[in-house]
């Protein structure tokens, strides 16, 4: 157990890892990283959730003003794709703002799987420090 640069305490004769300190430090090193990405998957999860939440408001009040409208007698046709142009004519707001959570749950949804492949990576690679 000779290390001089370490005042001989450190290492074991023939330890082939460096010494013990630099292995606890690649080891708290490689516990930062695991929580920052437990931490960024916590995020992402957050986030889908909210994605998901605002997509569904979206999606409820464009369908309650196109049956309110339909009530009315506001929006007719006599087919669907008429009753439809029909409501996105009288309704642009409320397409947009639903096209605008779709896209946003996309992204979430993505940033999602990234921040899960993430996580398995650091927990691969903290397997093959046990």
């Amino acid at each position: 157990m000779n290390d001089e640069k370490n005042g001989g305490c450190c290492q074991p004769r023939g330890y082939p890892g460096g010494t013990l300190f630099e292995e606890v430090e690649k080891v708290k090193a490689l516990e930062a990283e695991v929580r920052e990405a437990y931490g960024d998957l916590r995020r992402a999860l957050e986030e889908a959730l909210e994605a998901t939440l605002r997509h569904r408001r979206a999606k409820e009040a464009l369908e309650a003003a196109i049956a309110q409208g339909i009530l009315a007698g506001e929006v007719a046709g006599r087919n669907a794709e008429e009753r439809e142009a029909k409501a996105r004519s009288l309704y642009p707001g409320l397409f947009q703002a639903l096209l605008e959570a779709e896209e946003e749950l996309t992204r979430a949804k993505f940033r999602l799987e990234v921040a899960k492949a993430r996580a398995q990576e650091v927990e691969v690679l903290a397997g093959l420090v046990r």
